[in-house]
């Protein structure tokens, strides 16, 4: 039986004696995030899949049973995003060639990908919010 994030999420952080909690600090996230992650009521973004890889120091086809479509993310992420120009740019302006040397195709897939991840730190941070004002 295929297994899911979520499961395979839960045994990685067993092996590490890792509590979700953990895991949330360690990426700088909300805690309730980890939480749905590993209930298996939200899947995160592929953005977030690959953070939780580096944080974990494991390989992204780790977090899925197929192993193909992790393979495939993995391969994703070793092409240059403008993330990825950034932490390798001195300064600004080679930072802007790097990125407007993309094409447009590429451009619009991480704005795709970057936009949700954008809106879910945004709900974190209003929820975060509402948390510390006793609502």
């Amino acid at each position: 039986m295929a297994q899911t994030f979520a499961e395979l999420l839960d045994a990685e952080l067993k092996k590490r004696r890792m509590s979700g909690r953990a895991l949330a600090e360690a990426m700088d996230i909300n805690k309730m995030t980890v939480v749905r992650w590993r209930s298996g009521t939200h899947e995160p973004r592929h953005a977030s899949i690959r953070a939780v890889a580096s944080t974990l120091g494991i390989p992204v086809s780790n977090l899925f049973d197929g192993k193909a479509e992790g393979a495939a993310l993995e391969a994703a992420s070793a092409e240059e995003t403008p993330q990825a120009a950034a932490s390798v740019a001195d300064e600004p302006a080679e930072l802007i060639d790097r990125i407007a040397a993309l094409d447009l195709e590429t451009k619009v897939e991480n704005l795709q990908q970057v936009v949700p991840d954008l809106m879910q730190v945004l709900a974190d941070a209003r929820a975060y919010t509402r948390q510390r004002r006793g609502k």
